[in-house]
Order: C-alpha cells, then structure tokens, then sequence
C-alpha cells in the first residue's frame, strides 16, 4: 500500500505490500460484506489485527475490489482522491476504534480464512523458449497468459530467465518457510518449524519473524501476521496466494525489471515490478482486471 508519510520521508520499498484478505476471521469478512465497516474493524482488532495501516487497508480494499489488492502508487489516475480517502478511513475510523493494550500478545494461533473464490494453481499448460518454469511451479490462467506475452518481449531482448514461483497456497508458503528457516539453521533455535502447520501459528511464526527481521529474509507469513520482533507491525499473507503474482531470476535483476516494464509500458497489465536483491528475484504482480499499473520499478532493502 503506498503510504503518503511514508514515501514523505523517503522511505523504500521493503516488502510485497500488496494486500489480501486471506487469514482474516469469518466474522471480520461477514461485517464488511454487510457494509459494517466499523463492526468490521472492532472484530479484526479483536482478532490481534492492531496495525493501523492494515486495518486502513482492510476497509480501503473492501471499498474497492477492482483493486485486487493492488497498492496505490503516486503516477495512477486519482492518486489524491484515493489517498485522501485512505487517510480519512485510518483517522475517522481505524483510530476512533478501541485497541488490545499495549503489550497484548497475539493470538497463539491463526486460522486462515478461504478467499471467495480460492485460486487454483496447476502445473503449466503453456510453451516458453526464453522464459524456463521451474520444476513444481505452480500458474494460473492469468500468470500463464501474462507469461507467454513476455517470452516473446525477453526473446527480443535475448535474456533467458526462470519463473521460480508462481501460486502459492498458505501450505506452500510455510513450506518455503520451513525450507528457508533449515537452510540458516533456525529449526535449532525454533524446532517446531520442522512439523508446523498453517493453523498453528506458534508452530512457526518465530522461525518466520527471525527470517524477516533478523536474517533480512523478504518473506510473507503464510497468513496476516503480527510481529513478535516489531510489536504492532502485520504483514499480510503473501501475493502470490492470490494467484496473481511470479518471480522471476537467473539473470541480472535489472534487465529482467526493464523487460518486465517495457511489456507494461507497451499495455501488459503488470501492476507491481519489484526488484528483491537480497532474495535475488523480481516479483511480477499481475492486475487481474487487465489495467495496466505505472509500471514503475520498486526496489526491496
């Protein structure tokens, strides 16, 4: 989500901030479908969600599901309106709401709630030359039809990459978690990491939290999660659990970013390109409604 204070003091990008609904409770979900935005907001806080700025997203996005999630970035059409609007949730709303005390510890568990209509990943059904999908990489129609237009755009420029990731489910992203936490020797210091299911959440939120925010890993919890490290910062469940976001790696990270935009630039409908250096990968989110973005590159610290 672009957040005017903070782009005000120069701040970068540091995480995929696109937003989701999944891993939010039932009855969260049910008061915004009921146009209870304030209902809404009090269930979510009850929940353990305490960050503003994702209870300002909550209700901004359920205002506008064309968005999809999408972050708001200076360049797009009604940029102002739209920020303006944002603000006016976070200070009559979200800051009118009662909170957990200060201090409170989360919930010991988090349950994920399903999306609507759940995205399936599938293995690929597609052809690429330039563009090799990694073994177990998982698209949907929208990541493959985005694909197969940008094999013929790094063929052009002569760049062979790989998607290393396309969909991932809440399991798959723990998996990748579990993997990550292993590989830096974390399952030492947090055993329940090597049996942790999504439900649990204390079975792996600290493996994840010291990956993010100790070994400067750039990794979404499988679910909306608040930091134990960074008291009352949530992070949403990761995009790509929306069927709607791939990785892409194996060259030099600038090229794949220049060729990502130029399709954008050109009509694809690219809504986020955002270079992670530290994971060595360029994060490519689509706009499911077909629009294209400001196709700006972000860079991750």
């Amino acid at each position: 989500m672009y957040r005017p204070y903070a782009a005000a003091a120069g701040q970068g990008v540091v995480f995929e901030e696109e937003f989701t609904f999944n891993g939010f409770p039932q009855p969260v979900l049910d008061a915004l479908r009921a146009k209870d935005e304030r209902a809404a907001i009090q269930r979510a806080v009850a929940a353990g969600f305490r960050d503003e700025n994702t209870l300002t997203d909550l209700v901004f996005f359920s205002r506008h599901p064309e968005r999809q999630g999408a972050p708001l970035s200076r360049g797009e059409p009604d940029a102002s309106r739209l920020v303006a609007e944002w603000l006016d949730i976070r200070d009559r709303l979200v800051r009118g709401t009662p909170r957990a005390p200060a201090g409170a510890a989360p919930p010991s568990s988090y349950v994920p709630a399903p999306p609507a209509v759940a995205p399936v990943g599938r293995p690929p059904s597609i052809s690429t030359s330039f563009i090799t999908i990694a073994s177990g990489a998982r698209l949907t129609p929208q990541i493959e039809a985005v694909v197969k237009a940008l094999d013929a755009h790094f063929r052009s420029a002569n760049l062979k990459v790989m998607l290393s990731s396309g969909y991932r489910s809440p399991q798959d992203q723990l998996r990748l978690i579990r993997e990550q936490a292993i590989k830096r020797g974390l399952d030492r210091l947090y055993p329940s990491i090597t049996t942790a299911t999504v439900e649990n959440g204390e079975s792996w939120i600290g493996a994840w939290d010291d990956l993010l925010h100790r070994q400067k890993y750039i990794i979404n919890p499988p679910v909306p999660t608040e930091s134990r490290i960074v008291p009352g910062k949530t992070y949403g469940a990761s995009p790509h659990s929306t069927g709607l976001a791939f990785d892409l790696s194996r060259a030099d990270l600038d090229r794949i970013a220049g060729v990502v935009r130029g399709y954008c630039q050109q009509g694809g409908p690219i809504r986020q390109i955002l270079v992670e250096r530290r994971n060595g990968a360029v994060h490519v989110g689509i706009d499911g409604s077909g629009k294209r973005g400001t196709c700006q590159i972000s860079y991750s610290n």
